[in-house]
């Protein structure tokens, strides 16, 4: 198991456990300084998450594989916390329970993912991990093929846009999955001069 792959793995294992642990340091803290503690962690958190997801849907990612496994990390924990704190809500009776299995399946998927699912984890962050050379097909376009990994093999090419002023960021535009060189494009290189 390499470096990146331990990282998401033990990310997925701790979040939970330190939302626990800050909930009950929360808990330890002065009765007057509790409510306020919680309302500007749970929006510091809450904003976090929503930047987190906004980010993930627009395609926008970092650059270093290793800061997207922490960003994803820190959003885990963000989520995680904030479920834990629905028992803080004036919820009561049928609505409270039924909010808290809800927000518990995710935390209970990603233990699932930590324990038997690991080999997926592997795959998964295997093939970013393993990604080939990029190739720059515009001034701030760049292509990467990531083989697929796993039994159903495959590769996809991945296609972002670099942005000058924040070399540390760029946004997917496109991605393109084949099963083989005869079904898609063979490499990155057959995209050039093309429309994306």
């Amino acid at each position: 198991m390499d470096f990146l792959t331990k990282l998401a793995w033990i990310l997925l294992l701790v979040a939970p456990a330190a939302a626990l642990m800050a909930q009950a340091v929360i808990d330890w803290i002065p009765a007057r300084l509790q409510r306020t503690t919680v309302q500007a962690l749970s929006v510091s958190l809450g904003v976090l998450l929503g930047v987190v997801a906004l980010a993930s849907f627009a395609g926008v990612r970092f650059v270093p594989l290793a800061a997207n496994i922490w960003t994803l990390g820190a959003a885990y924990f963000a989520y995680c916390f904030l479920a834990f704190g629905i028992g803080r809500l004036p919820l009561r009776g049928m609505p409270r329970n039924v909010a808290l299995i809800l927000a518990a399946l995710p935390i209970a998927f990603g233990y699932f993912l930590s324990t038997v699912g690991l080999l997926a984890i592997m795959f998964t962050v295997g093939a970013y991990a393993t990604a080939s050379k990029e190739t720059r097909l515009a001034t701030n376009l760049v292509c990467t093929r990531i083989e697929g990994g796993g039994p159903s093999g495959g590769y996809a090419l991945h296609i972002h846009r670099q942005w000058p002023l924040l070399p540390v960021l760029h946004r997917q535009v496109k991605v393109i999955a084949a099963k083989n060189e005869y079904y898609g494009p063979p490499d990155c290189e057959a995209l050039r001069g093309t429309k994306l």
